[in-house]
């Protein structure tokens, strides 16, 4: 899915709350995930670290999941951050899934990308890879 396609879906998506249980899935904090694993997707589970306090970051992790969800099989998924970030096909599509969604009601022309997305619990990293992304297409 290239990025323009991903745009067009997430527009036609609802709000966060119903995206959740339109798609039947429900959100539970875990304190037994694979090391270095903040979030996993089983099936339409979507499990959080216990430890991760910071709101906004739970929100780009659900959502990544849900991109996962949303984009792909339904094979167990994860996202790596602390060890360090697959490079692969669909942990890009999950990535660009989330900030996308999260940049959906914004004004782009003059927004600093990077900037909002890191602002908004996306990890630095994964801000400046998807922003890279999006501005080459």
């Amino acid at each position: 899915m290239d990025v323009h396609q991903a745009a067009r879906l997430i527009c036609t998506l609802p709000c966060y709350d119903e995206l959740l249980s339109d798609n039947n899935l429900t959100v539970m904090s875990s304190d037994i995930l694979p090391e270095g694993s903040d979030a996993l997707k089983i099936g339409n589970n979507i499990f959080i670290r216990e430890s991760i306090t910071d709101e906004q970051y739970k929100q780009f992790l659900i959502l990544h999941e849900v991109g996962h969800h949303l984009l792909h099989d339904d094979r167990i998924t994860s996202f790596y951050y602390k060890i360090r970030m697959s490079r692969s096909k669909n942990e890009l599509e999950a990535n660009l899934f989330a900030c996308l969604y999260l940049l959906r009601d914004e004004s782009l022309e003059d927004l600093n990308v990077i900037e909002y997305l890191s602002n908004n619990g996306v990890p630095k990293k994964v801000a400046i890879k998807v922003f890279d992304h999006i501005s080459t297409k």
